[in-house]
């Protein structure tokens, strides 16, 4: 799914951006609508390198930050697309004039609405596209966020593509700066090999104790090795980023810091967290748009992929009741 490049199809007052690639392709040809700069930040912005696809993203808050790791850590992930527009501009304004939005204007000019995240999974040899808005959940509860993004998800919802208001309320520092600490792999250029990796994490396993330091657990699988401290290090935390080392990511990941991994109690406190959680979203005044609640089997992905960092997998959680809500959507279509 992808707009076109070719200039001619959009309005004369988008062309130049369009020339310029912005908003169109997918995978490394793409380039966000907009960039840091375009958006006033409380300084929590910032620019990253993808390591599913390795090109700079630009992301306008530390929530933005943290659902784009967690998705470039999901396996089924293959491409991630922030800041994508809605170049279907008459409808975003009539879906703005029946629920009294006021549509965003550059000078005379109405500048397209922006989804926060299109994500690009590859599920069972087949390729699938859902959208994800994210908000502060201050800015989720507000009426008038809410109907600005129920022109998104109406617009979604007409073109069968699965839109979801993310629930941001448990992305803490923590999460963050343990995704931030995992990465260090890929910062370092570290190039992992399967055979040393896997002799790694059960080296790291065995040696594994609660009241050990991070910093103690490398130095002591690296002499176990016979590999420097600095390799140790870049090949923890790639374990840790490919679930090879199942880490927890509610706590702290520090080297003078014991390593807290991934447990069944930690799995049930999630599940609780997300039973309690319910997105109530008001019914639109018009066209009688529907909102599905969905329970058990099919909120499972969500879970997955907020926090894949538990060594869960399907059969572990499909009998967990978890009421959630979800905009649903056919299948996604090619856009043009």
């Amino acid at each position: 799914m992808q707009w076109k490049p070719d200039p001619n199809l959009y309005p004369p007052y988008l062309r130049r951006r369009i020339r310029q690639g912005r908003g169109v392709g997918k995978g490394m040809e793409y380039k966000r609508w907009l960039n840091i700069r375009n958006v006033p930040s409380d300084g929590t912005s910032s620019s990253v390198s993808g390591i599913k696809v390795q090109r700079p993203y630009h992301l306008l808050s530390e929530l933005e930050a943290t659902y784009f790791f967690l998705m470039d850590r999901k396996a089924s992930v293959i491409d991630i697309r922030e800041q994508w527009p809605i170049f279907h501009i008459d409808r975003t304004l009539e879906l703005c004039l029946e629920r009294g939005v006021h549509h965003k204007y550059e000078g005379p000019y109405p500048e397209p609405f922006t989804i926060d995240f299109l994500v690009t999974e590859k599920i069972d040899g087949r390729l699938s596209y859902r959208a994800a808005s994210i908000k502060t959940p201050e800015d989720a509860a507000d009426p008038d966020v809410r109907k600005r993004l129920s022109v998104e998800h109406t617009w979604c919802q007409e073109r069968g593509i699965p839109w979801t208001l993310v629930d941001t309320s448990s992305f803490d520092r923590t999460l963050l700066d343990v995704m931030r600490f995992m990465r260090g792999w890929f910062r370092n250029r570290y190039q992992p090999e399967a055979w040393i990796v896997e002799q790694f994490s059960n080296q790291f396993l065995r040696l594994h104790k609660t009241n050990t330091t991070l910093k103690f657990l490398l130095s002591s699988t690296a002499k176990r090795m016979c590999i420097s401290e600095d390799l140790a290090d870049n090949i923890f935390r790639y374990c840790a980023w490919s679930n090879q080392i199942p880490i927890s990511l509610r706590h702290p990941l520090l080297l003078n810091r014991p390593v807290v991994l991934g447990s069944a109690t930690t799995n049930a406190w999630i599940f609780a967290h997300f039973e309690r959680s319910r997105c109530a979203w008001p019914r639109p005044t018009s066209r009688g748009d529907e909102y599905a609640i969905f329970t058990r089997d099919s909120c499972f992905q969500f879970l997955y992929l907020f926090y894949a960092d538990r060594g869960a997998r399907a059969g572990t959680v499909r009998q967990t009741s978890l009421t959630m809500v979800k905009f649903k959507g056919t299948g996604a279509r090619c856009e043009s």
